[in-house]
């Protein structure tokens, strides 16, 4: 049996449900101000209880939006000996190769509370090097993506199989030797 050519793996947020995410988490954010702001000032002795509901509207809406906005979207193309991992922060791409032969690749099985277990390809070592591509806010982007992935975590996690062989699969293909090319 032969291994596929590349396998495409992908955990993302819809842009249909970004879009209402953020929709409803600003009108809502602008409704909570708007009602809660005369409970606020002028200050009274009610102060501090309208700000408590207030400060909890907005760290949990504000966190609704930020999720809207900087949401997971990667996208892993593994071919034999490496892999394209292309991340999105809303319009700018963060695309790079990492070639595994320099890293450390394993498969780690992970479970949610409710779901059924996936497993996910962890690949620790180097750091891959990064290519921003487009104007000054996509690299700038780009820039703000490398920077939570290094505080994230020390390697790179791929996006979620749904069984083991599947995963074992995709591996195998990721470490295989690559076929050399003529020079």
């Amino acid at each position: 049996m032969s291994e596929p050519a590349e396998i495409v793996v992908s955990q993302s947020i819809p842009l249909a449900l970004r879009l209402i995410f953020g929709g409803v988490a600003s009108v809502l954010i602008g409704v909570a101000i708007l009602e809660l702001l005369p409970g606020i000032w002028p200050i009274s002795i009610v102060t501090p209880f309208f700000g408590l509901i207030l400060a909890g509207a907005l760290a949990v809406l504000g966190s609704l939006l930020v999720t809207a906005i900087l949401g997971p979207s990667d996208l892993w193309r593994i071919r034999p000996g490496e892999v394209q991992i292309e991340q999105r922060l809303l319009f700018a791409h963060q695309v790079f190769i990492l070639q595994p032969e320099r890293s450390e690749c394993r498969i780690v099985r992970q479970e949610m509370s409710d779901s059924a277990p996936s497993w996910h390809i962890v690949i620790e070592g180097l750091s891959p090097p990064y290519l921003f591509r487009g104007g000054f806010v996509d690299q700038m982007s780009g820039q703000c993506l490398a920077f939570m992935r290094s505080r994230r975590i020390a390697g790179l996690c791929s996006p979620g199989f749904g069984s083991e062989p599947a995963a074992e699969l995709a591996l195998a293909t990721l470490t295989a030797n690559k076929t050399s090319s003529p020079a």
